[in-house]
């Protein structure tokens, strides 16, 4: 039901072949980096840890900046991320294309879509025993973030990425709603 990466420091098998593939679509509420507003920027990152999280052996990774994204926000984006998630990526690549992304708390149901037909994700949340509360994780580390107000567990019924040699797509798998506090250690550019 949940990812195994928030509790293990390896990939599960599928079939014969061992790897943990994820969209990750981020949109930041509020905050700087640095000198940069970062207010409403998003990037989707499509992922895959590959078969050995210490080594990063199979894994790779493709931020999608969002057009509206500036060209500072990107760069800041970039560095928020190598250090949110501080993993030794043996393919990195960036993107840009257009998406959305909409929660409806009433029907249940989460969207994410890039517009050029390369990226899909839709979850509904699971149902508790009490239907007027969502099922939620606790007291778990979301990556390098300060803090989080709890995994919000909503079930995949479609996620799938195509784009920059990768592909997959999955269905009735895991997946989460999440908001998180993030304060890197933003380090001074060289060239400043």
């Amino acid at each position: 039901m949940f990812c195994p990466c928030y509790f293990n420091n390896h990939s599960t098998m599928h079939g014969d072949k061992q790897f943990c593939r994820a969209n990750l679509v981020l949109k930041v509420d509020t905050g700087y980096y640095k000198s940069i507003k970062l207010d409403g920027a998003k990037v989707w990152v499509s992922t895959d840890l590959g078969s050995d999280w210490s080594t990063g052996k199979d894994s790779w990774v493709v931020m999608t900046f969002d057009p509206s994204d500036t060209p500072e926000q990107k760069a800041a984006l970039t560095d928020i991320l190598g250090q949110l998630y501080p993993f030794k990526w043996e393919k990195a690549a960036t993107d840009t294309a257009a998406f959305s992304w909409n929660v409806d708390q009433t029907t249940g149901v989460a969207h994410a879509k890039m517009n050029n037909g390369n990226g899909d994700v839709e979850l509904e949340r699971v149902a508790g025993t009490n239907p007027n509360q969502e099922v939620v994780i606790p007291n778990l580390q979301y990556w390098k973030a300060q803090s989080n107000n709890g995994f919000r567990m909503w079930k995949t019924k479609e996620e799938r990425y195509s784009g920059q040699g990768h592909q997959f797509d999955y269905k009735g798998t895991n997946g989460f709603l999440i908001t998180i506090t993030f304060s890197g250690m933003a380090t001074p550019n060289p060239a400043d």
